[in-house]
């Protein structure tokens, strides 16, 4: 599809930003119907949200631009798929998530997804709400900067709001690895916040 590599060229209204957008019945038909305009409405309102969660998780800028522009297609193909039970850009999301997943395992990246027999003992317990205290983009920052086992459990479960099942289906490790990983990720996570606001009170 053309208008991917063009949406510069087509005027939408300045006020269309993803936390305004709303599918109306006309533009969820138009859409269905393979309307370019409409497809292209949709893409500006929420293609920066999808391109930070393929980034969250493959960490590469041209990696997650390719996967973005892959789960818009897909995403249009199947829009009929689409029963409007939940948020549009949250299906996208989903999407993009499936395709980054896919992308890291294909490409044999450094990643674990197999843990030992060990590690399905012990559950850490369920975590508190410690990181209410953080702001969204200081956490969004503090996990570009841990490693990859870890920015893909934390941006799957925290950001993305992905159960432990379906990330274990996803990563292709149990339920309890799932859990495990996660509050491993987590503690990774509050220290790496830790310093970060540590090293700012000493710099300022």
């Amino acid at each position: 599809m053309e208008w991917f590599c063009s949406h510069t060229l087509y005027n939408t209204p300045s006020s269309v930003e993803t936390h305004e957008f709303t599918l109306t019945d006309t533009l969820y038909t138009a859409c269905l119907q393979g309307d370019e305009q409409a497809r292209m409405l949709v893409y500006k309102a929420l293609h920066k949200g999808v391109y930070n969660c393929c980034l969250r998780i493959v960490n590469d800028p041209d990696d997650a631009m390719d996967l973005m522009h892959d789960a818009f297609l897909e995403a249009f193909v199947k829009f009929g798929q689409y029963k409007r039970i939940g948020s549009l850009g949250g299906w996208i999301r989903r999407i993009a998530v499936n395709k980054s997943i896919d992308f890291i395992k294909r490409n044999r990246l450094t990643i674990p997804f197999e843990y030992t027999e060990k590690d399905d003992c012990s559950i850490e317990q369920e975590p508190s709400l410690e990181l209410i205290d953080y702001k969204v983009d200081e956490i969004k920052k503090a996990i570009v900067r841990l490693n990859e086992e870890y920015r893909i459990i934390l941006s799957l479960h925290l950001l993305e709001d992905i159960n432990y099942n379906d990330i274990a289906i996803l990563l292709g490790i149990s339920y309890n690895n799932a859990r495990t990983r996660f509050s491993r990720a987590r503690k990774k996570l509050l220290e790496t916040l830790s310093e970060s606001r540590i090293f700012e009170l000493f710099s300022n």
